[in-house]
């Protein structure tokens, strides 16, 4: 039978809850009732019992137990334990066959019987709450999976705010006019846009699995307002971040496993501390738990574990006709975390636009630059003068007393590019002023910066853009307008057709191909699209315009990063370094756009490798931070290639290297500085000419 039962267990296993099997044949039992008799009597007779002592009475009692137990022929009743009433049930039909199968033939069996009642106790209070915790205890592991899903989302939205700080394309918008507080929120409404997209999925799973601590018609706006106000405060938590890590890869981990550890340990610590009958063990919790609420990883899973916790506790006492179910967005249930949560979105915010703003950064201020043994040159006194008795006041850009090592001419690493972070806003100034159209960049940076154009020393492009995009976006961004679009691309065309017909080394049928397809973008394109065609066509870029500009060669990225500068007509123009990585063709067609913005009235200013630069300009001579020299005239070619420079600090020679040129609509000073010390100013010079920069 046993073998039967077993093998029949999957087919009809389920269905079979017990039996009764008759017939069956004890083989245990050796001895009959007159064997058993004749052992007692024997013990009997061996212990010497009388008829009324106590031995006598254990004895009869087993004679007895041994006789009833030694039945052969047995009725077995079948059960299955997995059905709560089988075995009751059964073994009543079993009792009620053997007793109506005793009865007398004068009786009738169908007035005698055997009934049978399940009647549990009811759990106490204690007991029910206890139930409930263990439950609940299963709904835990739903708050750990959202918990561990929504971790890797948040922390994602650095990434790209990393990359664009650390290729400068962050700096780069704002010097094309973006105000911070708008770069944040515009970021913060596309990651909350993205955010939503994993939010409503996870409702649509407790949808489909019908969770009633969660989907219930109560609970179902608590959860809503948990995920979207968890996206709303961890999202700005995680931005601070950008601008702590360099590699958007490490900070991903990093804040992806400090969401994990948050709230995890958090929920699960807690969750644990409550099954604890102990009331020290109870207030530990209940401080832990109001110390946690400042993190939003906690907020969520606790808030999930309360919500599981309220629906099984009343569902439970529900039973006994006793309404437990509480509010799931009262104080006391996940409304304190919902709160926190606004909270902490709010003050994470502002703490990242303060962050921004360099609220807390006090910069190194240097009182003076000590003096340089040596005499100074009377030019140079006389600017000095000049600069600090306000003779300087019509100057486009004049820099005043500015002690953070900089330099304009000098090797790599002489302060070249330093200075171009200072006058842009990238860092902050130690001391000094510079002003630039009568704006001062300590005090009011968002008016320099809409007054500048800035290509920084390492193209701050993305690599997902098409260069067209590229030109067209920080077009919109230096506020150009639809309507006046097409007039700012007339006279950029007729600046381009003047500058091919004047100075342009191109052969008659490039010049003719250049002005002939000019005409036919400003007849075909629209008008939003005009100001960024005109770059493209002023850098040669139109072969590469609509190709992603990860693509681009070394070249074509320093052509649209000057571009990018030259876009929307700023009165001045920093280029750092615009030529690197160009060939001698395309670095004399840079050149001649760079003469055409000059011609224009706007002032460049830009570093360059190129040495044939000095050869026409009028350097300033600096040293430790001091101007000793001025030329008052043009002097022979100052600087050929094999010319060597003398090192005050470490007293060795060097080779020239680098060559800053600042065009204004004054005369053009050159700058060398040599260890971040300016060692020659030339007073005047010639017009502007590049022959020997190929």
């Amino acid at each position: 039978m046993t073998d039967y039962l077993l093998k029949t267990y999957e087919k009809s296993g389920k269905n079979r809850y017990g039996g009764i099997s008759v017939g069956g044949v004890n083989s245990q039992v050796r001895l009959n009732d007159s064997e058993i008799g004749t052992i007692f009597e024997d013990l009997r007779s061996f212990f010497n019992s009388s008829q009324d002592n106590t031995t006598e009475d254990i004895l009869q009692d087993m004679e007895i137990l041994l006789k009833e137990l030694g039945t052969q022929h047995n009725v077995k009743v079948w059960f299955y334990n997995k059905g709560w009433h089988a075995m009751v049930s059964f073994l009543s039909v079993a009792s009620n066959g053997i007793l109506r199968g005793n009865l007398p033939p004068s009786l009738d069996p169908r007035h005698f019987g055997i009934s049978v009642s399940n009647h549990p106790l009811n759990l106490t209070k204690e007991q029910l709450s206890y139930v409930a915790m263990a439950t609940t205890s299963t709904d835990v592991v739903v708050s750990i999976c959202v918990i561990f899903a929504m971790s890797f989302i948040p922390a994602s939205f650095v990434l790209f705010l990393i990359q664009e700080r650390v290729n400068k394309a962050k700096h780069l918008q704002f010097v094309s006019g973006v105000n911070p507080a708008v770069y944040w929120v515009a970021n913060f409404a596309w990651d909350m846009c993205n955010y939503i997209v994993p939010c409503v999925i996870v409702i649509v799973i407790f949808l489909c699995f019908q969770q009633k601590s969660y989907v219930s018609p109560p609970n179902l706006p608590a959860l809503v307002l948990l995920l979207v106000l968890y996206g709303w405060s961890i999202t700005p938590m995680m931005y601070p971040a950008s601008f702590v890590f360099s590699v958007p890869s490490t900070a991903y981990v990093v804040l992806t496993c400090i969401n994990l550890f948050i709230g995890i340990n958090g929920s699960v610590a807690t969750f644990v501390m409550e099954l604890f009958d102990d009331e020290k063990v109870r207030r530990i919790n209940d401080i832990v738990k109001q110390v946690l609420l400042v993190f939003p990883h906690f907020c969520l899973g606790r808030g999930l574990i309360d919500m599981a916790k309220n629906q099984a506790i009343a569902t439970l006492f529900a039973s006994l006709g006793e309404d437990r179910f509480k509010d799931p967005l009262g104080w006391d249930m996940v409304g304190k975390n919902l709160f926190a949560m606004a909270v902490e979105g709010t003050v994470m915010f502002a703490f990242t636009l303060l962050i921004q703003y360099r609220f807390c950064y006090k910069p190194r201020l240097v009182s003076g630059v000590s003096s340089l043994d040596g005499k100074e040159d009377e030019d140079v006194a006389r600017e000095r003068t000049r600069v600090h008795q306000g003779g300087a006041d019509g100057d486009l850009l004049k820099i005043s007393d500015l002690t953070k090592c900089f330099g304009l001419l000098g090797i790599n690493g002489a302060g070249k590019t330093t200075t171009f972070k200072m006058l842009t806003g990238d860092i902050a100034v130690s001391g000094g002023e510079a002003f630039l159209n009568g704006h001062s960049i300590r005090t009011e940076m968002q008016a320099v910066h809409q007054n500048m154009g800035y290509c920084p020393q390492f193209d701050a492009i993305d690599d997902l853009l098409t260069g067209r995009e590229h030109l067209e976006f920080y077009a919109r961004l230096r506020g150009v307008p639809e309507k006046e679009v097409a007039m700012c691309f007339v006279r950029l065309y007729a600046l381009h057709s003047e500058e091919s017909d004047n100075g342009s080394e191109a052969s008659p049928n490039e010049d003719k191909s250049a002005n002939y397809e000019a005409r036919r973008w400003a007849q075909d394109l629209m008008p939003a699209g005009m100001v960024a065609e005109w770059g493209i066509q002023k850098l040669a870029l139109l072969k590469y315009s609509n190709k992603s500009a990860g693509t681009y060669s070394g070249g074509n990225k320093r052509k649209l990063s000057t571009a990018m500068a030259l876009i929307g007509c700023p009165p001045v123009v920093f280029l750092d370094e615009p030529t690197t990585g160009m060939d001698p063709k395309a670095r004399r067609f840079l050149w001649d756009c760079i003469l055409s913005v000059i011609r224009q009235g706007r002032s460049v200013i830009l570093t360059s490798h190129s040495v044939g630069l000095s050869w026409f300009l009028e350097p300033i001579q600096l040293t430790q931070g001091q101007a000793q020299h001025w030329a008052s005239s043009p002097p022979e070619p100052l600087f050929p290639l094999s010319h060597t420079i003398y090192r005050a600090d470490s007293r060795t020679w060097l080779t020239l290297e680098h060559v800053i040129l600042g065009w204004f609509s004054e005369p053009v000073q050159l700058v060398q500085v040599i260890q971040d010390q300016a060692q020659y100013w030339a007073e005047s010079s010639p017009e502007p000419r590049f022959p020997y920069l190929l």
